[in-house]
């Protein structure tokens, strides 16, 4: 095990993105992503996309989903730290 990886999607309503939507928000979204992402790599090592989007919605998504999995993982390395207590 190297390190940990975390992953978020989002679903584009309109022109806004919005982050982890639920399965009727997300079929009713023009496009969806989701990214997996190892931050003490910065790496994005996973990503897949169902939909078309103009290549700035494209990037604003994968910085606010690598913004987001880096919150994310935070929480992971703590949780793990603290189950080591």
């Amino acid at each position: 095990l190297y390190d940990s990886v975390a992953a978020c999607s989002m679903g584009l309503w309109g022109s806004q993105w919005v982050a982890d939507c639920a399965q009727a928000e997300e079929d009713a979204t023009t496009c969806s992503m989701l990214i997996a992402y190892m931050p003490s790599a910065d790496e994005v090592t996973y990503i897949l996309q169902h939909g078309k989007t103009l290549p700035e919605q494209t990037d604003q998504a994968v910085q606010t989903c690598t913004n987001l999995c880096t919150r994310v993982y935070a929480v992971i390395c703590r949780g793990l730290q603290l189950s080591l207590e």
